[in-house]
């Protein structure tokens, strides 16, 4: 994809979710729910990271959208042309 060919959509939120609807992944490449990750400490906590992000905003018990920056993806804009190409790989 041509960097003229993409948009970015920067955004500044939160959300509410209850523990049942929320999965992580640990370091150990294991996908745990958000029971497990509250009985962990706070530094095992760290180590997670959320599983789909997508899938949180679809079952968010509440939330809200701060700030939304919509715009063309250009040279200056290279991290995100470097996230779009890490997430192809994941798929």
């Amino acid at each position: 994809m041509k960097k003229s060919d993409s948009i970015v959509v920067e955004f500044s939120s939160w959300l509410v979710i209850h523990k049942d609807d929320i999965k992580f992944v640990d370091m150990a490449g294991d996908v745990i729910d958000g029971n497990e990750w509250l009985s962990m400490t706070k530094e095992q906590r760290e180590e997670c990271e959320i599983y789909d992000m997508v899938e949180l905003q679809n079952s968010a018990i509440d939330g809200e959208y701060e700030e939304i920056e919509v715009y063309q993806n250009d040279e200056s804009v290279f991290p995100y042309e470097s996230f779009y190409e890490n997430q192809q790989e994941v798929l």
